[in-house]
């Protein structure tokens, strides 16, 4: 088996996958930082469809949409005023928050851009966050937990485009990072994101095949 710097990586059945040296640091990097600053971390793998009648006809606003996508979400629903000095004024106090999500302080996430068979873009997408604070993902199905609220706010950012969740290889959706064995297994599962396959195919060089969270 393929590996990087210690970690199993998804090359395919037959080694078919050429890998791109540097998602797969910018993959490294945020895993480290996650598993090294928490004791548990949390997985959840899923993957944004922009809408079929599709107007964004530059791969740049695409992009955007889903910087804006992982903005909206870290801010507004995972990370909310957790930055914000306390206030000395009497406050009315906010509307019970879904206890599955938490407030959290450590978050990584990572993207990258595809164009395939069908030649429209998509997005392959993970996001690490405290297990302590989150430990299920929800469905996408049934719009609820994490996947709720993500195939929403998907839906609102980009005028009608869905999300998808993503089992691992147990037929789970969202893994628990509590070990080297389920460290190796939930980095082969993102190493997947850093295929060659379906990248580069956009107009300008300011377009970018992968973005993600600030590294420290």
């Amino acid at each position: 088996m393929s590996t990087y710097k210690g970690y199993p990586i998804n090359t395919g059945k037959n080694n078919q996958y050429e890998m791109i040296p540097k998602i797969l640091e910018e993959t490294y990097l945020r895993f480290e930082y996650m598993t090294q600053k928490l004791k548990q971390c949390f997985l959840v793998r899923f993957d944004l469809h922009l809408p079929v009648t599709n107007t964004y006809q530059c791969p740049l606003d695409e992009n955007r949409l889903v910087s804006e996508f992982f903005n909206r979400l870290i801010h507004k629903k995972l990370k909310p005023r957790c930055n914000r000095k306390p206030s000395t004024r009497k406050q009315i106090s906010p509307a019970p928050r879904p206890k599955q999500l938490g407030i959290h302080k450590h978050i990584q996430y990572l993207w990258v851009r595809e164009v395939e068979k069908s030649k429209r873009a998509h997005y392959h997408c993970w996001i690490l966050v405290d297990r302590h604070k989150m430990a299920t993902a929800g469905s996408h199905l049934r719009r609820t937990g994490f996947y709720g609220i993500a195939c929403d706010l998907w839906n609102q950012v980009s005028k009608g485009g869905h999300l998808q969740g993503v089992k691992d290889n147990k037929a789970k959706y969202g893994l628990s990072i509590r070990n080297k064995l389920e460290r190796d297994s939930a980095f082969y599962a993102i190493s997947y994101l850093a295929k060659k396959r379906g990248k580069g195919y956009r107009k300008g060089t300011s377009v970018r095949d992968y973005g993600g969270s600030k590294t420290p």
